[in-house]
């Protein structure tokens, strides 16, 4: 739940801040534990030709699903096909908390955070104006599932999930009552940056490494620069 601001241009690291928890976890993480696109797995251990193996099962319902509607299942305590197990049956449910991050693009710092509608000053707060050019929005989006006995009530195991979007807002700010519906909100998709008056550069293409950990910055054929 970390998030790292870096000159786009430069790779000088900006600033470091904390959002929160990890965004992936899971209370037993050897029965059920999430996966980055929405799924619920199951981890099965099956033996093949006296080889002991774990194999990924996907639930047939997604967080999106029971985020909806909840969902009764049940599953196995034990996915060991030689050790015994226990039913488990419960209704699993699914909630869902955003939280907004307000961040000035100039310098990387971040300016505010709102959770739950209530605003909380960041380190350098700056006085509120109208400049949305130099601002972006990042959206945490928290989502934790829970499988709950439907003879208890108790727990049985939960999962939680983030994951963070940019928004911007295309429609300028419209006074009063929104009467001509609510401007939209998409993932910022900016191409340009205005370095100073009457001169914009573009950005350089950002991708990840092969080896997953390895940050690059790649323009008209070119690696400018690379962070691990």
């Amino acid at each position: 739940g970390t998030v790292y601001t870096i000159d786009a241009l430069t790779g000088e690291l900006r600033s470091v801040w904390a959002t929160g928890r990890p965004l992936v976890g899971a209370s037993r993480p050897e029965l059920v534990f999430p996966g980055l696109n929405g799924k619920l797995y199951v981890r099965k251990r099956q033996s093949n030709d006296n080889d002991d193996e774990d194999v990924m099962e996907a639930l047939p319902m997604t967080i999106q699903d029971v985020l909806v509607h909840p969902v009764r299942t049940c599953l196995d305590s034990s996915q060991n096909e030689d050790e015994p197990s226990e039913r488990l049956c419960g209704i699993v449910a699914a909630t869902k908390v955003t939280t907004l991050f307000g961040v000035d693009t100039a310098h990387g710092q971040l300016l505010w955070t709102s959770h739950h509608g209530r605003p909380d000053d960041g380190e350098d707060a700056i006085p509120d104006n109208d400049d949305t050019e130099s601002h972006v929005v990042l959206q945490r989006e928290d989502f934790m599932v829970h499988h709950v006995s439907t003879t208890s009530g108790t727990e049985i195991w939960n999962v939680t999930l983030g994951r963070f979007s940019a928004l911007d807002f295309n429609e300028p700010p419209i006074a009063g009552l929104l009467e001509s519906g609510s401007p939209e909100l998409q993932e910022d998709s900016r191409s340009t940056l205005v370095v100073e008056e009457d001169t914009i550069r573009l950005l350089p293409s950002i991708a990840f490494g092969k080896d997953g950990t390895t940050l690059l910055a790649v323009q008209h054929g070119n690696v400018l620069w690379r962070r691990q």
